[in-house]
């Protein structure tokens, strides 16, 4: 987020709304007792990866 601001590229309003919605996914995340790497993948089969 930082480094769209500093480039000039967002409007303020599109920086508002996207603090908005960093402020909302914080207050479902606490609500529901989600962490921010709650969830992860299972490794592919072996022969699967490289």
């Amino acid at each position: 987020m930082h480094d769209l601001i500093q480039s000039g590229k967002l409007s303020e309003a599109e920086q508002a709304q996207i603090w908005d919605a960093l402020t909302l996914i914080d207050d479902a995340k606490a609500r529901f007792g989600l962490e921010n790497w709650g969830y992860m993948e299972e490794s592919a089969p072996e022969g699967l990866t490289r």
